[in-house]
């Protein structure tokens, strides 16, 4: 009985670590998919919210094919800065970004078979 009372104690610190109150961007509350110190997102994320700290680096790594690589790899709402530019090698696109301030944005990519998006939300 007592590890089932833990268990559902740490499920709901952690439930709460993941649902950040207003974003400061006007964005309101959002609800975290995964919240993460230092994420690595991919194309398996798109669709996703992640949460993440202030001053963090961000990695975005999305794998395409040589002949369709994502493009366009861009972050709005101005809580990301980019550090390293999007490079591609071998249809494998990767950009490196680091969180600059507190509240809501969205990085995007496309390619001829689709396109990726995923919600940012960096807390103070």
């Amino acid at each position: 009985m007592r590890v089932l009372t833990a268990v559902t104690l740490l499920s709901m610190l952690f439930v709460t670590a993941c649902e950040p109150t207003s974003s400061g961007s006007g964005g309101g509350s959002k609800k975290c998919s995964t919240s993460v110190a230092k994420p690595q997102i991919t194309e398996r994320d798109d669709g996703k919210t992640i949460c993440m700290g202030r001053k963090a680096p961000l990695t975005v790594t999305l794998h395409g094919t040589k002949a369709d690589p994502w493009k366009s790899v861009s972050a709005s709402g101005g809580v990301l800065k980019e550090t390293r530019g999007p490079t591609v090698a071998g249809g494998v696109t990767t950009a490196v970004y680091q969180s600059d301030r507190s509240g809501s944005g969205t990085l995007s990519a496309s390619r001829k078979a689709g396109r990726f998006r995923v919600t940012i939300v960096v807390r103070s």
